[in-house]
């Protein structure tokens, strides 16, 4: 919420690339709302508590909405990449519809993830008739095949780019430390490429937090939905629902880190909580 309230009040934070973030905070936001208190009520009863039209929606709104958060942090890496590696090419592509395409591209392929639980709605009803539980039945090579490419695919994605980054920004430090003289030069001479590359070391801090909390937040949900099919040890399922509570934590993390590492988030937020400054901060 204080994302988007801060793109609405605070134009600084207004850029294209930003967009993410936004699309991000969306899914953030949709995840508080809608999921955590739905899975809220779900820990506290011994039986799915609502609908079997809910249960249905709710699996495919999980299926849809962390694919969204985990793919957004890959696109987010490549973005930092391509601004990197290919300064002159993306900033002459750096706009607004460059990012909408590729957030609808984002929220699309998020969704066809999702599809096997619209697939397999007749066999998730009729198992949480048997059994009171609203848990997709898919088969246990689907499930890890699913718990890999939402989640390890896009880790690697990020881990990869991100070497790559610190790679080309620590070449860049030595090599304008070993000769001051020569870092002057080029910085008069490529003014439009090497100031950028100075300027993401912030930046590369920001999607650092960001990969680490994510990757730390979605593990346990992703290796015990991957081995769910497997075991029959008593409570799983609320081992299972445990772990996803702490993926969903990461949802209220991100604006936290966008306060920590960003300025203009950091004082979109205090303009939105102070109401512009109407309210003084003790």
């Amino acid at each position: 919420m204080l994302v988007m309230l801060a793109w609405i009040f605070h134009p600084p934070v207004r850029k294209p690339q930003n967009l993410y973030l936004l699309s991000m905070a969306v899914a953030d936001f949709a995840i508080g709302v809608i999921l955590a208190p739905t899975l809220m009520q779900e820990l506290r009863s011994d039986d799915w508590p609502f609908s079997t039209g809910w249960c249905q929606a709710y699996l495919f709104i999980i299926g849809t909405l962390t694919s969204v958060s985990f793919i957004h942090v890959a696109a987010i890496a490549l973005d930092r990449y391509h601004i990197v590696f290919d300064t002159t090419t993306y900033m002459q592509r750096h706009t607004f519809s460059y990012f909408l395409q590729r957030i609808a591209f984002i929220w699309i392929l998020s969704m066809w993830i999702g599809l096997p639980d619209v697939v397999e709605m007749p066999e998730t009803e009729n198992f949480l008739s048997l059994t009171g539980q609203c848990v997709t039945p898919l088969k246990n090579g689907y499930r890890i095949f699913l718990a890999l490419g939402n989640y390890l695919l896009p880790t690697i994605i990020i881990l990869k780019t991100y070497r790559d980054i610190y790679q080309k920004l620590k070449d860049v430090d030595i090599q304008f430390n070993s000769d001051k003289k020569q870092e002057a030069s080029m910085i008069k001479e490529n003014d439009d490429e090497v100031i950028p590359l100075k300027r993401q070391r912030r930046a590369l801090h920001m999607l650092a937090i960001i990969i680490l909390a994510a990757c730390v937040s979605w593990l346990p949900f992703t290796v015990v939905y991957a081995v769910l099919g497997y075991t029959d040890w008593s409570g799983k399922l609320l081992t299972m629902r445990t772990c996803l509570a702490i993926g969903f934590s990461n949802s209220a993390m991100n604006p936290v880190i966008y306060a920590r590492c960003n300025p203009d988030f950091r004082t979109g937020f205090k303009k939105v909580i102070t109401l512009g400054g109407r309210i003084r901060c003790l």
